[in-house]
């Protein structure tokens, strides 16, 4: 909601909407079956964000997945006495990622426009996030960072003349998920607050590390590294 901006809302901190009951009266299916999906997780769009529908950007579109990558990490404010800190992996065709729980960038580059849009960004944990304050630990299942909505950024030349795509710092918003104890989905919002900045490499992508800051409703702190990933 807001295009991920909750901080424009000042006066709401902190609250959830819940959906208790929904009635589908009808349903349509596609007349070739083999455009027809397979259900192969009904638990993997229980922290879904549902965006309004936004039209592909103009230009050549890829997507890839992620190749490989190191370990990403959280650090956040200090709670009961210590900072607190986690680590995880992404899943990755390195890792043996398994259909949906493959990480997934898809890309639009408009050439004569010079214009550069990160249409998906979709990084999930490979296995369990450990997160610790030094004294207690808290185990993170199915961990999800997603882009919302689209990134726009543009197209520049290096140094070495070859071109670097760039998306501002503030204009990319990030949903962050997770199952904690009891089976207790969690949904934050975040925003970079570093430049996401990108360079072809072959027939794939390079994404250069870079910052991601969550706010919660207390105005403290989490910071989320994202590592430099290779994808194909």
């Amino acid at each position: 909601m807001n295009d991920g901006k909750n901080g424009a809302w000042s006066n709401l901190k902190g609250f959830t909407i819940t959906l208790k009951y929904a009635q589908v009266d009808s349903a349509s299916l596609p007349e070739d079956e083999n455009g027809y999906l397979s259900c192969t997780d009904n638990d993997f769009n229980n922290t879904e964000i549902f965006e309004e529908a936004v039209p592909l950007s103009p230009g050549i579109n890829s997507v890839t997945h992620l190749a490989e990558s190191s370990s990403g990490s959280i650090m956040g404010p200090k709670l009961f006495g210590g900072q607190v800190f986690g680590v995880g992996s992404f899943a990755s065709l390195a890792s043996g990622c398994v259909p949906p729980w493959c990480s997934l960038l898809e890309i639009t580059q408009d050439g004569p426009g010079g214009f550069w849009t990160l249409e998906e960004l979709e990084l999930y944990g490979d296995g369990t996030v450990s997160m610790t304050n030094g004294s207690a630990t808290i185990l993170v299942d199915r961990a999800a960072i997603r882009l919302y909505q689209v990134g726009r950024g543009v197209t520049r030349a290096g140094r070495s003349g070859a071109q670097i795509h760039a998306i501002p710092a503030g204009e990319a918003h990030f949903v962050f998920s997770g199952v904690g104890g009891a089976a207790i989905y969690d949904v934050r919002w975040g925003t970079n607050v570093s430049a996401i900045t990108a360079r072809e490499d072959g027939g794939g992508w390079i994404l250069d590390s870079f910052v991601v800051e969550h706010r919660d409703s207390d105005g403290e702190s989490w910071i989320i590294t994202v590592p430099q990933t290779t994808w194909e």
